[in-house]
């Protein structure tokens, strides 16, 4: 093989060639991981292949190719090193709270003021001792990463719990600390639910653009009922595992659960090795309907 011979061997055994060899296959696991196990098994199965072919097999970078030859040699894992840099100076729970007087009128804290802005939100959390300081520029950005615009009133955005930091505190702390845990074998998953999906279907195709003619899309369609979505997010991945249901009842909600212990392998690679019992923290929305 044209190039120059890799300074790096590959070696595997049994078991690291089956988990590579799985996560190579996976749809679920981060692209990036499934990259590398790809790197891997190339540079063991062919040893004669240079890092430039293996490179173009995978499509990825040779300095890849090389950094994960070379990785393999020191820690036989595809996982992410931590980065480096300085530790957070605002814990999430700060942050939350913050977050929580964004969405809040200013009357409701004693401020005459008819919206808030960055300056004004990140006064009213010093004086009420949520933070000994913090700039204006701070709160803004949290505030853009999660698409809160203060000047628009919700009232879903406002909580009526008078325990909301007490409550809200060990769930902040299971996300934050899910790379940990998922490090130990635990997975942390957050579930949720969608109500009332409409499902429709148009009565006539959509029409390609034409020649001085734009798209047609038709206006009218059929009603098919609607839709119950169940969504399980695994926090420390990113992935997510979500079923639809036709009803909205606690029965297909214990048969989403059921399904997402049963099958945690499949869903979350890595979780439920050699068919051991997976610990999942779950933080789920209470349904509130007696009926149900």
């Amino acid at each position: 093989m044209a190039g120059p011979k890799p300074r790096y061997a590959v070696k595997l055994n049994e078991q690291q060639y089956k988990e590579l060899k799985h996560l190579s296959q996976s749809h679920m696991a981060p692209w990036v991981e499934v990259q590398r196990a790809r790197i891997l098994l190339l540079a063991y199965e062919c040893p004669d292949y240079s890092n430039y072919h293996i490179a173009e097999k995978v499509g990825c970078g040779v300095d890849m190719v090389k950094k994960w030859r070379k990785r393999w040699q020191k820690e036989p894992s595809v996982k992410s090193l931590p980065r480096a840099g300085t530790p957070r100076k605002f814990p999430a729970l700060q942050r939350s709270q913050i977050t929580a007087l964004a969405c809040s009128n200013p009357s409701d804290n004693g401020k005459p003021w008819k919206q808030w802005s960055g300056e004004k939100l990140a006064q009213t959390a010093v004086e009420r001792k949520i933070v000994k300081s913090i700039s204006a520029s701070t709160v803004c950005r949290w505030l853009d990463q999660d698409k809160i615009k203060p000047w628009q009133y919700h009232s879903w955005q406002k909580s009526m719990d008078p325990c909301f930091v007490e409550k809200a505190g060990p769930v902040l702390d299971l996300y934050e600390t899910a790379q940990e845990l998922s490090q130990q074998g635990h997975a942390v998953v957050c579930i949720d639910e969608k109500t009332s999906i409409q499902a429709r279907k148009p009565l006539s195709e959509t029409r390609p653009a034409i020649p001085e003619h734009p798209v047609k899309i038709s206006d009218r369609y059929e009603r098919k009922g609607v839709l119950q979505l169940f969504c399980a997010l695994m926090v420390a991945t990113g992935t997510t595992f979500a079923r639809c249901f036709d009803k909205k009842c606690f029965a297909d909600f214990q048969n989403f659960l059921s399904s997402l212990f049963k099958g945690a392998h499949s869903h979350f690679p890595g979780y439920a090795a050699n068919n051991e019992i997976c610990e999942l923290a779950i933080c789920f929305k209470q349904f509130h309907r007696p009926d149900l």
